[in-house]
């Protein structure tokens, strides 16, 4: 089980990776385990890489790259005032003028610009080893990363039978709510109205369209999947995931078949329930945050039972809410919305 290690105070931002745990603080300052590494930073501008580097980028406008397992640095300082940055994977910087539809791609490597695409009205992006899935408020588009021309584009007005039954805006066109990922050769998509679709990621043929599910009744839901934009994909065990308020459902990805879970018996006894949306996924445990009941707790994956819980005890005189909850099977972090930052570790490690 989890126990908490740390309690950290005035963070902005954390992420966790394996057994490393990186976090921003309000003083613009960025930690790897406790050890300042970067200072003046750009609060929502940083990420760390499968090979422990850190990427971020400075309130003085400069990249700064391999922070953490060498001195070595990359550092660029034509960054425009103006522009907007979103850190991809690798080596790469995807960089766009503000009040412009042309996307950059700055190669860390060789200080090298390469204009990439034209896009108008970026709201989602997803980027995996070979392409780059962007979406908007009409097309979902998928581009390389050696090809300016778009491989295909899919109009969300092509998407039949609009149910419009979102619990939010029932009367709203189809809505890109969140880029999953890729699984089986197919981009998984979540939509308002309770619906997830997935595309062909060679032609973007529209594969599955998943809403309805049997058997399942809600008095203020319909029977369909209670939020969409919760789901994410386990690769190691070849299904899509997704777990909000008292109700747990898998994806099977092959044929699109959804099965759901509703927990409210379980859940309901401990007054706890998950109701963000990042929950943490590992092999045989979902991680949740219980927002309004300060809490949060360890779901048994095979059993759907809870297995371990934490109740947060007030700071300042105020409920800590849990905004963010991130980590794996080693390191569990939630961010507060006093701008606490509590670190979890495995005991068993």
């Amino acid at each position: 089980m989890m126990k908490l290690q740390e309690i950290i105070s005035r963070a902005y931002s954390f992420s966790i990776y394996d057994r490393e745990r990186i976090y921003v603080t309000e003083d613009f300052d960025l930690f790897l385990n406790n050890k300042k590494v970067a200072f003046g930073i750009d609060l929502d501008n940083y990420d760390l890489y499968k090979n422990n580097t850190i990427i971020c980028i400075k309130n003085d406008d400069t990249i700064v790259g391999d922070l953490v397992i060498s001195n070595k640095q990359y550092l660029k300082s034509t960054i425009n005032h103006i522009s907007n940055t979103l850190i991809l994977s690798g080596n790469f910087i995807l960089e766009y003028p503000k009040y412009s539809s042309v996307y950059y791609l700055f190669n860390l490597l060789d200080n090298s610009y390469k204009e990439v695409i034209r896009y108008e009205s970026l709201k989602f992006i997803l980027n995996t080893d070979d392409n780059l899935f962007l979406s908007n408020t009409e097309f979902i588009t998928c581009f390389n990363y050696f090809c300016k021309e778009p491989l295909w584009q899919f109009s969300l007005n092509t998407i039949p039978n609009n149910p419009h039954n979102d619990n939010y805006n029932k009367e709203a066109d189809w809505e890109v709510k969140k880029l999953i990922g890729v699984l089986e050769g197919k981009l998984w998509i979540a939509l308002n109205h309770h619906t997830i679709i997935a595309l062909d990621i060679e032609t973007g043929a529209l594969v599955h369209q998943i809403h309805t599910i049997a058997n399942f009744h809600c008095s203020w839901l319909p029977s369909a999947i209670p939020l969409p934009e919760t789901t994410q994909i386990d690769e190691k065990n070849h299904k899509l995931i997704g777990f909000m308020w008292e109700f747990y459902w898998e994806i099977n990805p092959t044929n699109g078949a959804i099965q759901l879970y509703d927990l409210t018996n379980e859940l309901s006894v401990k007054k706890i329930r998950s109701d963000i949306a990042n929950f943490v996924l590992t092999d045989s445990k979902i991680y949740f945050a219980s927002h309004f009941d300060s809490k949060i707790g360890a779901l048994d994956r095979v059993t759907k039972k809870l297995t371990w819980e934490y109740d947060f005890k007030k700071e300042e005189d105020a409920e800590p809410r849990i905004m963010e909850l991130q980590g794996n099977e080693n390191l569990l972090g939630a961010l507060s919305s006093q701008g606490i930052l509590y670190i979890f570790e495995c005991e068993q490690h």
